[in-house]
């Protein structure tokens, strides 16, 4: 397949992004790093593909640590009763690939000045696009992705999600090797348009994964919410059973990721729930396992490390979501009413 879209073209950036700039992010991390090595508490900031990844960090974080991060709502910052809080024992990453994202900013100056250190974490090469997070940020980590014409953020938001590794201390370097590899499979498959098939023409689109995942499926919810004018949302696998199924019927469409090596108890428990309910279930997983009872099931090659998977679950709803979009006569790299940059 051949196109003009900027969509397209920055979805098929990625594999050579993550060889290129892999020392790059790692370095850029570990001076970050030691500036908040005597903090104890992270903070994380960020809205839209973002806040997804901020999601990622908080179960990579926790995962490492064993301490919960905060995910900040800049809501906060608007309340004239926090005047006298003090956050002179945290740290905060400021995700903002425009860097431009102006309640981002303004959470993150709110935080400084109450003595939180504050990294912000930007695709911009310039200076004088930075102007907002770069006056708010103690520090400041450059993606170097490249531009990113098209509103949807690919291969910005999957440079966030190794970027975040990075500071959390993981060596990257061999991960992004193998990512990039695996990535560059994946655009070689039609997995976009069997998804596209099968999503068909639904009155809902839920995405499910669990842990690390999770962020990569919020953001495949969000790249179809902005492309395709469909109602798309993403759950925890695990969280998806304590109500939110109850409204999934005949007319919907659920794709659900499983992205562990061992038996998945959610995912099947999930799955199970969904068919006995007449619901449309495809599976995408690094498996051919029989385990899972869905007549639907698409293997994608996954990098060995868990969390990196989350990367690939991001790549496999870009794809989805350009291609149920063009298939539908819409503009994936301009979404009526949307912007590449949210000033709110």
């Amino acid at each position: 397949m051949t196109t003009g879209s900027a969509m397209y073209s920055e979805m098929h950036e990625q594999p050579a992004m993550f060889v290129e700039r892999a020392a790059s992010w790692k370095q850029q991390a570990q001076r970050i790093r030691a500036s908040t090595e005597n903090r104890k508490q992270l903070v994380l900031l960020g809205r839209g593909s973002s806040g997804n990844a901020c999601t990622f960090l908080a179960y990579l974080y926790g995962t490492i640590s064993g301490r919960q991060a905060i995910e900040f709502r800049p809501w906060l910052a608007t309340r004239e009763h926090t005047e006298r809080s003090d956050w002179s024992d945290c740290y905060a990453y400021a995700f903002s690939a425009s860097g431009m994202s102006t309640d981002i900013s303004s959470a993150a100056a709110w935080l400084r000045e109450r003595k939180c250190f504050v990294a912000g974490i930007t695709n911009s090469d310039k200076e004088k696009s930075v102007l907002h997070l770069g006056q708010a940020s103690d520090d400041i980590m450059r993606l170097h992705a490249g531009p990113e014409k098209a509103v949807p953020a690919t291969k910005s938001f999957t440079a966030q999600l190794f970027a975040s590794a990075a500071l959390c201390g993981i060596d990257i370097t061999p991960v992004t090797s193998q990512a990039s590899s695996c990535f560059a499979d994946i655009l070689k498959m039609d997995i976009g348009s069997t998804i596209a098939d099968f999503l068909g023409t639904p009155r809902n689109i839920f995405w499910l994964a669990r842990g690390f995942a999770l962020g990569g499926a919020l953001d495949a919810a969000l790249k179809v919410q902005e492309t395709s004018r469909v109602h798309s949302q993403a759950y925890s696998t695990a969280e998806f059973m304590h109500g939110p199924i109850g409204a999934v019927g005949r007319e919907d469409r659920v794709v659900v990721f499983v992205d562990s090596d061992e038996p998945d108890d959610a995912a099947d428990t999930a799955i199970a729930g969904l068919l006995n309910r007449g619901t449309p279930v495809v599976v995408i997983s690094g498996t051919t396992s029989a385990r899972h009872a869905s007549p639907a099931l698409y293997p994608v090659p996954f990098p060995d490390a868990r969390w990196a998977r989350a990367a690939i679950v991001a790549l496999v709803g870009q794809l989805a979501a350009f291609e149920y979009a063009t298939r539908n006569g819409l503009d994936p790299d301009s979404p009526q009413g949307l912007n590449k940059i949210t000033l709110t």
